[in-house]
């Protein structure tokens, strides 16, 4: 599969196992990473994410400030209503609803039907008449209406701070993944070759300290066609690669799920192509250390990004899946260059739409038994979204449970099949305002 990315080109002096790859140091050196990115480890980690962590630490100073203030006029507003109550005007409507309380619970007793109605009109009015000054109180009394117009002014600052946090984040993010990329192990592998796994698929635990992963991987060289803000946008073949990786902690690992490895890993034994698997040891050096210092963001816990809130609703489709992306990045597609708008989209489905049930339907191209398992291959027919552009998938590969054999079987090559499973990873590639997925989903069953 050949797909366009963005990467930072690496300034390093020093040897490396492969001459494309930026050199590591011994620890204590600086690091010279890009014109916005050098020094030591820890200013690295302070010009990658200070700007970020400023504007998240003024968005909780705002929330506090929202908090303390709609606190504080709850308590005004109460006060108000407190006062109200002690009021001559509001004395005697009350009076006046007791009393038609009571004459209404007389005429419910012994009263004719039009004595009930009369009454029951009487002691409503009344008792509207309370509640509406009651509910008025707060917004005559000087000192609620001073607070609401303190809280208006901070709820405008907080809707401008989480605007400013939402464009340094996505610059920060743009440039850890290019820092990723620089370092990242490159094919075609041979043994002693040296960089870093990020991102893998978990395929098999085999011990506490040993995984088979995958991961996909560049192939070959890349053609520089492009530069954004000090980033290059380089073009590229990836390969999706089978290590065999030990030295690491499998205990956050899950099978079939994807995760962030961040871990310089040595090759031990390159492969013989195809589908074979290469064997890999982790190795430390100070790319491990690099990493496991600027990834994670100092951030107040009110405002810290954390995973998204589990949805129970399937979504509907590929229009379902496409539309999880935020309003201006759907309105972008097409309009800008396509890398920038795929490292978007693929960061924000990642952690939005992975482990998400998904609903759809699709063209079956092929099935096959593996194991306990029954594996689909599929496709799905383009979808207009809103607004403009475009969502397809070319390739959908979907797992079963073993017991759903006899019922896909049923269903010849060419032929629609409506399925739901859960997102196990998936593809990201913008085109000509499309969005285009490659689908890896587990779980699956038919659906109707």
């Amino acid at each position: 599969m050949k797909w366009t990315t963005v990467f930072l080109l690496i300034a390093a002096s020093g040897a490396s196992a492969q001459s494309s790859r930026p050199a590591t140091r011994p620890a204590g050196h600086v690091w010279e990473l890009t014109k916005y990115l050098h020094g030591t480890t820890t200013e690295v980690r302070d010009q990658l994410n200070g700007e970020l962590e400023r504007q998240l630490a003024r968005k909780a100073e705002t929330l506090k400030q929202i908090d303390s203030i709609t606190r504080e006029l709850k308590a005004r507003e109460d006060e108000a209503v407190e006062f109200t109550r002690t009021r001559p005007d509001y004395l005697k409507l009350k009076r006046e609803r007791d009393d038609a309380e009571q004459a209404l619970m007389a005429a419910r007793e012994s009263g004719t039907a039009q004595q009930k109605l009369d009454a029951s009109a009487k002691y409503n009015r009344a008792r509207v008449a309370l509640e509406k000054m009651e509910k008025d109180a707060p917004a005559t009394y000087t000192q609620a209406a001073d607070l609401r117009a303190k809280l208006t002014e901070a709820q405008g600052a907080l809707k401008r701070s989480e605007e400013v946090v939402k464009q340094s984040g996505q610059w920060r993010d743009e440039l850890l993944d290019a820092v990723q990329n620089g370092f990242k192990l490159r094919g075609p592998l041979r043994t002693g070759d040296e960089g870093l796994l990020a991102r893998v698929t978990c395929e098999k635990i085999l011990d506490g300290e040993s995984a088979l992963l995958t991961a996909e991987m560049q192939w070959g060289k890349g053609e520089v066609v492009g530069e954004k803000e000090g980033i290059a946008i380089v073009d590229i073949n990836l390969r999706r690669v089978k290590l065999n990786v030990s030295g690491i902690d499998t205990s956050k690992l899950k099978e079939g799920q994807d995760v962030v490895l961040d871990r310089n890993v040595r090759i031990l034994k390159a492969g013989g192509g195809g589908d074979a698997v290469y064997l890999a040891k982790h190795h430390v050096n100070d790319v491990d250390e690099l990493f496991a210092t600027i990834v994670p963001l100092r951030a107040p816990a009110v405002v810290a990004p954390g995973p998204p809130k589990a949805e129970s609703a399937p979504l509907g489709g590929l229009r379902g899946l496409a539309e999880l992306l935020p309003t201006d990045q759907l309105a972008a597609l097409g309009k800008g260059p396509a890398p920038v708008q795929e490292l978007r989209a693929q960061k924000w489905l990642d952690e939005h739409a992975v482990g998400r049930t998904i609903r759809l339907s699709g063209v079956l191209r092929g099935a096959v038994a593996s194991g306990d398992e029954f594996s689909v291959a599929m496709s799905a027919d383009k979808v207009k979204l809103t607004g403009g552009g475009a969502a397809d998938a070319e390739e959908i590969h979907a797992r079963f449970a073993k017991s759903h054999e006899r019922l896909l079987t049923r269903v010849k090559k060419g032929e629609r099949l409506v399925i739901q499973g859960s997102i196990q990873r998936l593809t990201v590639i913008v085109e000509n305002g499309t969005i285009s997925f490659v689908l890896h989903l587990g779980g699956c069953e038919p659906a109707k």
